[in-house]
């Protein structure tokens, strides 16, 4: 097994002992190294060293031109590929993966789309599509940066963007990526995140996320999307499968513990959904996912000002993006700040007279306020729009909802299970 960049990047310009990255990742050898560029030079030395005792196994330096940066990765994988031979079982060897594309370029732009589609805020996952649908421009045949762009777009629709855009650009990019590579695991992880944020779908998107995860068992978001349509549709248990697997996978990066968190908090189990968003703010603080996540299951714990703080600081760190806002609201509502909580309505209101709000919000705060027939306007509002936000209908944002013969009669009309 190879742990993933984003856990492996929780070491980079650090110190620190060989052995506590070993254990950190779970590893027993790790690559380390360094890349200095001029102009369009490029120097890369690199090691492996045996996690146990510090030993070296292997090194190189590589002097090339820029151009030559894919080549320098195929001559490092085979040499870790002949250092580590001898650990093989009988009859094994590591199936080299196809580059995904030749164009130095699109690499660059898709790198750059991966960075901002994790950072979950509507300015950064627009960013990413942008970043994504350039790569594709760049390759046409680039399947994994129109699967990408999917992903992008309908995240898009949870975080901010007119559902029915969001929806007709995912499913566009979606559809070009099945077109030249359908049984590839990138494409069938999109369809499973277009199926779950943009066609209300959980159950055929739990089938294509199972289908991305037996293609590539390896594939992290593939596993959290499968826990996702999961725990939103009630099936906790199968969905911490899926999550226990992608941090086995990704054992510190700051999403994989925020998305555990959220199954927890769909499932209603506060104080593990909490000391799950702790994890992810141990690695990163200001990591939105977390952020949200850990203030929402502290005002569900009754804890109400400090979810209002954390959310305050979301809020701010977002832009007061209207996602956060709507969550804000909420907080100040569940904590008896109704003056706050009218004004964040009002400013959404207004708002929405020039951008897209999403009304599952608007519902959420009119639920915190008592203003129970009016958040099931909002919420019927949200499923006509096919707002994603509706799928995430299990967040505590609607609990004070529940005992509403409504709430249980949307929940079968969005096939998320029983209340």
């Amino acid at each position: 097994r190879v742990a993933s960049r984003t856990s492996a990047f929780q070491f980079k310009g650090r110190s620190q002992d060989m052995r506590k990255v070993g254990e950190g990742l779970n590893v027993t050898t790790v690559l380390e190294g360094s890349v200095r560029t001029a102009g369009k030079r490029l120097r890369v030395t690199a090691q492996l060293v045996g996690v146990a005792d510090g030993s070296t196994l292997w090194s190189e330096r590589y002097d090339r031109e820029m151009e030559d940066v894919f080549a320098i990765q195929d001559d490092i994988s085979a040499s870790i590929v002949s250092a580590l031979r001898g650990r093989w079982a009988a009859g094994e060897s590591p199936v080299p993966t196809r580059r995904p594309t030749e164009d130095l370029e699109a690499w660059q732009l898709f790198l750059k789309g991966q960075h901002n589609w994790f950072k979950r805020e509507r300015g950064s996952l627009e960013r990413a599509a942008h970043f994504f649908e350039r790569a594709a421009e760049r390759d046409p045949s680039f399947v994994a940066a129109l699967a990408g762009a999917a992903n992008a777009y309908a995240s898009l629709n949870l975080y901010g963007m007119e559902p029915g855009a969001a929806g007709a650009k995912a499913h566009a990019a979606v559809q070009e990526a099945v077109a030249l590579a359908p049984d590839e695991a990138e494409v069938r992880t999109a369809l499973g995140i277009v199926g779950l944020c943009c066609d209300f779908d959980p159950v055929r998107s739990a089938a294509e996320l199972r289908r991305a995860v037996s293609l590539n068992p390896s594939h992290v978001i593939a596993q959290c999307y499968l826990g996702f349509a999961l725990a939103c549709s009630g099936q906790l248990d199968a969905a911490l499968v899926a999550f226990g697997r992608a941090q086995e996978l990704d054992p510190l990066s700051p999403y994989v513990q925020a998305a555990t968190g959220h199954a927890f908090l769909l499932g209603g189990r506060l104080p593990e959904a909490e000391a799950q968003f702790e994890k992810a703010a141990d690695i990163d603080a200001d990591f939105l996912l977390s952020l949200f996540g850990l203030a929402g299951a502290r005002v569900a714990l009754g804890r109400h000002e400090e979810g209002v703080s954390a959310l305050e600081r979301a809020a701010v760190l977002a832009g007061r993006s209207s996602f956060f806002l709507g969550w804000l609201g909420w907080a100040y509502g569940c904590a008896g700040r109704r003056a706050d909580a009218e004004g964040v309505l009002r400013e959404l209101q207004e708002r929405g007279t020039t951008e897209y709000v999403a009304p599952p919000f608007l519902g959420a705060i009119h639920a915190a306020l008592g203003e129970v027939d009016q958040a099931f306007e909002c919420l019927e509002r949200g499923l006509a729009e096919r707002n994603a936000i509706m799928m995430w209908f299990r967040w505590p944002l609607y609990t004070s909802l529940r005992t509403d013969p409504r709430y249980g009669e949307l929940m079968k009309r969005l096939g998320l299970g029983s209340p």
